[in-house]
């Protein structure tokens, strides 16, 4: 029963491991494509809502410190 145990548990774990590199694969270039447009998303110019939302922060950093 021990000697299987490992075994059978080494046998689950290739055998799903072995099923993610095909989904992997499909996803990746799309995955690629996307990155650069969300690194450009990530930093927009700042509307004036955010603006005003920074000023209010600095200044309450200012304040506390």
């Amino acid at each position: 029963m021990k000697e299987k145990h490992p075994g059978s548990l080494r046998d689950t774990t290739t055998r799903t491991y072995g099923l993610l590199p095909g989904p992997v694969k499909q996803y990746a270039p799309s995955f690629e494509k996307q990155q650069p447009s969300r690194r450009e998303k990530q930093h927009p110019p700042l509307s004036p809502q955010q603006q005003s939302g920074e000023s209010l922060r600095l200044s309450y950093l200012s304040a506390a410190s």
